[in-house]
Parts: structure tokens; C-alpha cells; sequence
């Protein structure tokens, strides 16, 4: 009985963090089709895009670690770090393999510094709403 409540305990944590990945992914997907609504509909210069990318995945990554950390007990910030490293990762792996030219793993790291701020943020702000 006692493995039983600790297998329990620790699945709990890991379908809450997927349930916080799948909504803000869910966020971001809904955003990104607004973005290119709204460049469809209306002559905005295309430089835009790129930054605009990035601060929606910057919001999901925020949503996600809200949502994680104010689930949780305490660490909101762990778990805030958590949610940005994770996201980091996935997206330097979507770009590894679909990467043709030069993959350089430095361009990136500002961008996890991004990601890790980000979720630092969320999970704060997110522990502290409970």
C-alpha cells in the first residue's frame, strides 16, 4: 500500500505539468492564428513577425508556469524554471532536426535565459494567486 501512495504522488506533478504544456500550447496555437489573421488582413511590415513569435511563446511559457505553480504547494519559482527549461528544450529540438544549414547551440542560449526569466516569473506569480 505504501509504493502505491508514493507512485501516486509523484504521476501527480507530471499530469500536471502536461495538462499546463497541452493549454498553453493550446494558447500560443490560438495566438499565433490571430498574429497571421492579422497580417492577412492588414499590410504590417514583415519584420514584425519574428519578434511577435517570440512574445507569444514568452506568454505561453508565462500561462504554463501560472498554471503549474499555483496548482502546487511551494516552489512556484522551481516549477516556473521548470516550465521555461522544458520549453527551451523542446523548441531547440524541433529546430535540431529541422535545422538544413549550421546548427549553433549559442545562438540559443539567450533565448533559454528568456525562457528560464519567464517561467521564474510565472511560477512567482502563480504561487502567490493561490
Amino acid at each position: 500500500m505504501y509504493m502505491k501512495e508514493n507512485l501516486h504522488v509523484g504521476y501527480e506533478p507530471f499530469q500536471l505539468y502536461l495538462k499546463g504544456f497541452l493549454r498553453s500550447f493550446g494558447l500560443a496555437l490560438i495566438l499565433i492564428v490571430v498574429m497571421t489573421t492579422a497580417f492577412f488582413f492588414i499590410d504590417l511590415n514583415n519584420n514584425l513577425v519574428g519578434p511577435l513569435e517570440f512574445i507569444i511563446l514568452l506568454l505561453s511559457v508565462l500561462y504554463a508556469s501560472i498554471f503549474v505553480s499555483r496548482r502546487m504547494d511551494n516552489k512556484g519559482w522551481m516549477h516556473g524554471l521548470i516550465v521555461g527549461t522544458v520549453y527551451f528544450v523542446i523548441l531547440l529540438i524541433i529546430n535540431f532536426v529541422t535545422s538544413i544549414g549550421d546548427f549553433h547551440f549559442f545562438t540559443f542560449l539567450p533565448k533559454w535565459i528568456f525562457f528560464a526569466s519567464t517561467g521564474l516569473l510565472g511560477g512567482t506569480i502563480g504561487i502567490n494567486l493561490r
